[in-house]
């Protein structure tokens, strides 16, 4: 059983190509039944792929789609995939919809992943995560962070780092659970590398040695 991986995507681009991604993928999951037999359903991410002509044996598709909306000038979904982000997924996107950029955070805790492209901070600004008793929360720094747990949780004010906030926590019956971390900052050279990779590695092109 794969640990899933969380990425939420914000994208821009033409009206036309927004609109066609938006129909194409609004279809599939209003289908009866699956575009291709899957264990996920109609948001199967290997549905995708099929219905953009590629062949879902040939991409990683392990996982699924939700929250989509069409919002404004953008278009918005969540992946849910295996270990990491889907990149040869997104990469078979960006072939087929040139004009379409794709800001993305990702979030994988099982192998410490917090990855995010959007460098600039349009869509997803904050740097920072935290988990508190099940939920999610995000800042721009530590320090806002800090602040934001201190108020929300009515924390000890000698508490002065994140790092502190963790063993109090662990320390205490009155919450379940407290961890951090801060994004790594990604481009789309990275992703493409890195789906390559993947591929590689999937394909047998590309052998891993271990000792």
């Amino acid at each position: 059983m794969p640990n899933w991986c969380v990425t939420n995507y914000v994208v821009e681009g033409k009206k036309e190509e927004l609109d066609d991604l938006y129909q194409k993928m609004k279809g599939l999951q209003e289908m009866e039944q699956p575009l291709v037999e899957n264990g996920f359903g109609q948001t199967w991410l290997g549905c995708l792929v099929q219905s953009l002509g590629a062949d879902p044996e040939d991409v990683g598709c392990r996982g699924n789609w939700d929250e989509l909306e069409r919002r404004d000038d953008t278009l918005r979904f969540d992946f849910w995939s295996a270990w990491s982000p889907s990149y040869d997924v997104i990469e078979l996107l960006r072939e087929k919809y040139p004009s379409l950029r794709f800001y993305y955070r990702a979030i994988e805790p099982g192998n410490q992943l917090f990855q995010k492209n959007d460098s600039d901070g349009k869509y997803f600004p904050e740097n920072v995560w935290a988990v508190m008793d099940g939920d999610d929360y995000f800042a721009a720094d530590k320090q806002e962070m800090l602040k934001m747990m201190k108020e929300k949780f009515d924390l000890p004010e000698h508490l002065s780092s994140l790092e502190e906030v963790k063993s109090y926590i662990n320390e205490s019956e009155d919450h379940d659970f407290f961890c951090f971390a801060e994004f790594d900052l990604t481009n789309d050279e990275h992703d493409d590398f890195t789906a390559q990779l993947i591929k590689g590695i999937r394909n047998g092109n590309i052998k891993i040695e271990t000792k």
